[in-house]
This record gives C-alpha cells, sequence and structure tokens, in this order.
C-alpha cells in the first residue's frame, strides 16, 4: 500500500515540472504615456500580477497553442478602467491591446530562451 503515495507523488512532481514557465514583457501607456513596464515571469496556467498603488493592476494567465503560440488571458485596471481582453499570439511576437485611453503592449517568450 505504500506504492499508491509514492505512485501520486510522483504525478504531482511531474505534473509540475512538465509545466513550461514564461516571462512577459509589457508596457502599459495612459493617454499615449507611459506608466509602467512591468516584467512578469510565470508557468502555464499560473496567475501572475504586478499592481502599483492606485497607478494599475496587471494580471496575466498563459496557455500554451500549438504552433509556437500562446493564449494570453489579460485583466488590466488603469485610471479607475478594468478591462479583461484573450488574445492568441506567436511567442516572441508583439501585441497591442488598445482599449479607451489605455495601450498594452506584451511580448511572451519561453523562459529558457530569454537572455538574462
Amino acid at each position: 500500500m505504500k506504492v499508491l503515495p509514492l505512485i501520486a507523488f510522483l504525478f504531482l512532481s511531474f505534473s509540475s515540472a512538465a509545466q513550461e514557465k514564461f516571462i512577459v514583457k509589457s508596457k502599459i501607456y495612459l493617454n499615449k504615456c507611459l506608466i509602467g513596464s512591468p516584467t512578469l515571469e510565470t508557468k502555464e496556467g499560473n496567475v501572475a500580477f504586478v499592481s502599483v498603488s492606485d497607478v494599475y493592476y496587471f494580471q496575466i494567465i498563459l496557455e500554451r497553442q500549438e504552433n509556437n503560440e500562446v493564449k494570453i488571458d489579460s485583466d488590466i485596471m488603469v485610471d479607475g478602467n478594468r478591462f479583461e481582453q484573450l488574445v492568441t499570439s506567436k511567442l516572441g511576437e508583439v501585441v497591442l491591446i488598445e482599449l479607451e485611453n489605455v495601450l498594452l503592449e506584451m511580448k511572451v517568450q519561453e523562459f529558457s530562451k530569454v537572455n538574462h
């Protein structure tokens, strides 16, 4: 009966090790003025976020797709306005999301391919 806990442990270890790690470089503009440029590190399916007092809140969840693409589920709050956006992008390409007077620029890269 000691085999079952060992199998469960190995499954959980493999599952967490199998998650890809990503770096998201972003820029947040309000009325065409740069107000932040956070870089987030996250694993696939995990929530990553940054909050700068009353200036902005930015959250993402990434999901790897086929053909070197990634689905980006973003949530941003700037100047009292909150926006949720779901987009798909190629890894390494810049994504622009413009909503009212807010512009969000993002580039998602695999952690292993980022020059540190």
